[in-house]
């Protein structure tokens, strides 16, 4: 049986292997695919946020309280995370910051930037309209050879 968020998970993980420069993009959780990484980038996609209890789901109250005439079903806020790391030996930390905070607009400009079209599934939920790229952070750690890039961007989708 297809359910909408898997679909999206699905189609988020497609669009950033085949739109940016990331290495590997799984679904989450992230922790099996980055043990012994020694070069390179990994990304998970999942819905909601797994260390942030407002990231959830949840009804789209702002469209029901409006009263869309025609909506088969609940209007839906469907939240998502993609989960970045990039691993960077011999590279100096300017030069791992650029690289990385240039792969996280790359994330990001697919995100938003990518005409999806998903469902409807099993239960006739489908996407209504654009994605909202919520928030987005990075942060970097290491020594004077080894950079690690981490970051997350948080990603909406309206459905009915």
């Amino acid at each position: 049986m297809a359910d909408i968020v898997n679909m999206i998970v699905e189609e988020m993980v497609a669009q950033l292997q085949d739109n940016t420069s990331l290495g590997l993009v799984v679904r989450a959780p992230m922790a099996e695919h980055t043990e012994g990484v020694q070069e390179g980038s990994v990304a998970a996609v999942g819905p909601n946020a797994p260390d942030d209890k407002e990231w959830r789901h949840e009804i789209n109250t702002d469209r029901l309280q409006l009263g869309m005439l025609g909506l088969s079903h609940r209007p839906w806020k469907r939240r998502f995370y993609v989960r970045v790391m990039r691993v960077y030996i011999g590279s100096d930390r300017e030069t791992a910051e650029e690289d990385f905070g240039g792969l996280m607009r790359e994330i990001e400009a697919v995100m938003y930037g990518t005409a999806w079209a998903v469902g409807p599934d099993d239960n006739g939920e489908r996407l209504s309209g654009c994605t909202h790229l919520v928030r987005s952070q990075e942060e970097y750690e290491g020594g004077e050879t080894e950079y690690i890039g981490r970051g997350m961007v948080w990603v909406e989708f309206h459905t009915d």
